[in-house]
């Protein structure tokens, strides 16, 4: 099983954002699509796997707490 976040490459929060979350980079799609500006963007490539998810859950509930707290 996996979850698959594909981000336009100049988009650095969202790529930093999942990467907080335990995502690993697989990769980047080159001239992957086309924006609606016209733009042809390429595509970085996060998943988390099932084997992933112990680690990923662990710092999600850890940040949960904390911002309860």
């Amino acid at each position: 099983i996996r979850v698959e976040f594909m981000i336009d490459v100049r988009n650095s929060r969202s790529q930093a954002a999942v990467e907080k979350l335990g995502a690993d980079k697989d990769g980047v799609l080159r001239n992957h699509k086309i924006t609606w500006t016209g733009h042809v963007r390429d595509t970085a490539v996060f998943s988390i796997t099932d084997a992933d998810w112990p680690g990923v859950k662990q710092r999600l509930d850890y940040r949960l707490q904390e911002s309860f707290v």
